[in-house]
């Protein structure tokens, strides 16, 4: 049996679990916009099995509905029966890519639009470059290009400065490989040092790993043959028996699925499953090790928006909201729909704009409602998403990453206002 075939049978597999009980429908933001259902998990599991019978064709009748899928795995925690869609997902999108390997223009901006977000340098040079664009958004040829016609929302976002206040030392007892990341590395590159700084408050070293891109992005979108070769890469940059810490949601979850990703190569199936054990998102390690909350705080209202590969992805919810809670003077509010998609997924802002907006304001509309002063999140393309949304209005809500907001809780108030970006 070919490893094709052997993927194809697994793929059958996991897609016959569905009882097609419905409990998906209203968890899936695309259903919950369109009413469609080949726009709803039920529908685009029925449509991959079908294909895999033979009864449908892959380019025809699948690639669009799964086109249009977020990717955000809410419907695995609505789900009864334990489907794991979002390894259908993953799988059905590396069949299409397989078998079409399309060459047309649309599909080489997309490929390229892939390996810029993926690549640390190049996108640095994009966000520079973001300077001198219209709004900050990609040209809009480019946009109608990758996104079927559609006018281009997302903006580029502007980087933050990588300066964080120096002059305190702590002791550390062990360490811990923390993942810098590609977009957090380039766009993002305080919150990284703030990320440092929160370890190193909690006695753990951080080793950082630098332009070792985790695969995340290629996965979802299809790319399977090269996430495996770019997961392989970064477990052998791992060799200590050590933590593997994350600040992006995506890549955590990837990572940890890395088990399943590198199942069917024997030289690599068990340090997969090893690696994948250590890996903990930042907000779910400092919350294991026993956060050390500051002695005192200010007085603030905060939300917290869910990433969905930290909620539905990881399951982790309850350890980012302890650790908020654990800080003098902060306020939890909990936002209403704190769980569904902003919209942002990766890079679906760019490829289903439309879609994207619809979201971005549902989720806005939310967090108006809400009167809080911060909105806090645990993954990138959330945080530049819903940051977007907050300067298009004027809003004076912060958005802000879980582990900056928690490093920043240690320092004076003149330090915070210091690093105002």
């Amino acid at each position: 049996m070919s490893e094709r075939t052997s993927e194809l049978d697994e793929l059958h597999e996991a897609a016959t679990k569905c009882i097609r009980c419905g409990f998906c429908l209203e968890a899936c933001p695309t259903f919950v916009l369109t009413g469609r259902e080949t726009e709803s998990p039920r529908g685009r599991i029925y449509l991959v099995r079908s294909a895999v019978e033979g009864e449908v064709r892959w380019d025809e009748d699948v690639s669009l509905p799964l086109e249009s899928c977020l990717g955000c795995r809410a419907c695995e925690t609505a789900c009864p029966s334990g489907v794991k869609y979002g390894q259908i997902f993953e799988g059905a999108r590396a069949t299409l890519t397989g078998l079409s390997r399309m060459q047309g223009l649309a599909e080489r901006a997309k490929r390229a639009m892939l390996s810029t977000v993926s690549d640390t340098r190049k996108m640095r040079f994009l966000a520079n470059l973001g300077e001198f664009l219209p709004s900050r958004k990609i040209p809009r040829f480019l946009g109608r290009l990758v996104s079927r016609g559609e006018e281009p929302e997302a903006r580029i976002p502007e980087p933050e400065r990588r300066e964080w206040p120096q002059g305190r030392t702590f002791a550390t007892a062990s360490s811990a490989y923390f993942l810098e990341g590609c977009a957090m590395d380039a766009l993002f590159g305080r919150t990284n040092a703030a990320t440092r700084f929160l370890l190193r408050r909690h006695g753990v070293e951080p080793i950082s790993l630098r332009r070792v891109c985790c695969g995340a992005l290629h996965l979802h979108a299809g790319e399977q043959s090269e996430a495996r070769e770019r997961a392989k890469r970064l477990i052998s940059e791992c060799r200590q028996p050590i933590p593997v810490i994350t600040n992006s949601a995506g890549c955590g979850s990837a990572m940890k699925e890395y088990g399943h990703l590198l199942a069917h190569e024997p030289s690599w199936s068990e340090s997969a499953k090893a690696f994948a054990a250590r890996v903990r998102d930042i907000s779910e390690f400092i919350a294991g090790i026993g956060f050390q909350p500051p002695d005192s705080g200010r007085r603030i209202r905060v939300a917290y928006h869910d990433a969905c590969h930290l909620a539905h992805g990881q399951g982790v919810r309850s350890q980012p909201r302890d650790l908020l809670r654990a800080i003098p003077g902060v306020e939890l509010v909990e936002l209403q729909e704190s769980d569904r998609c902003c919209g942002s997924a990766g890079v679906y802002n760019l490829t289903h704009p439309g879609l994207a907006r619809k979201l971005l304001d549902r989720k806005w509309q939310f967090i108006e409602r809400s009167r809080v002063d911060a909105v806090v999140t645990g993954n990138p393309g959330c945080l530049a998403w819903i940051r977007q949304a907050a300067e298009e209005r004027g809003s004076h809500v912060r958005v802000v990453h879980t582990a900056r907001f928690l490093a920043e809780s240690y320092l004076s108030e003149d330090e915070r206002e210091a690093l105002a970006d």
